[in-house]
């Protein structure tokens, strides 16, 4: 695969623009191959190889001239330095939180509800909520 050699020629992992320019600047006949097929060749080849021949990558600082939400792909092998480089689903990678909500039924001890459940009042002329003791 051609953006395996231009990846590994440039020893570092490649936003899909640069892979797309260096193929259109370099190589005529497979431009005209991939511009008759899809727009995003190189994007959707990419994304669909096996992990064990490309990774994903985001850049730890921009990269000039390329968008900081690109997705970068690096040959999954290589050991790139990680001061510049997170691999996407490793460790390192930032991670968002996600709450994790319990459950209560009404089979479980309910003591936090008999002090401070709100019930609706239906004899209240203002249908005002009224906190139950």
């Amino acid at each position: 695969m051609k953006a395996l050699q231009i990846i590994k020629q440039q020893k570092r992992p490649m936003a899909v623009l640069e892979i797309q320019n260096y193929i259109r600047d370099n190589e005529k006949d497979l431009w005209q191959e991939m511009e008759q097929k899809c727009n995003d060749y190189v994007r959707i080849i990419l994304s669909l190889t096996k992990n064990k021949l490309i990774s994903k990558y985001k850049p730890v600082h921009p990269v000039p001239g390329i968008d900081k939400r690109a997705t970068f792909y690096g040959i999954a092998s290589e050991k790139y330095p990680n001061e510049s480089w997170i691999k996407l689903g490793s460790v390192k990678e930032e991670k968002i939180p996600v709450a994790q909500i319990e459950c209560i039924d009404d089979k479980q001890d309910s003591s936090f509800f008999d002090n401070f459940s709100e019930i609706y009042n239906p004899q209240d002329d203002d249908k005002k909520l009224i906190e139950t003791k």
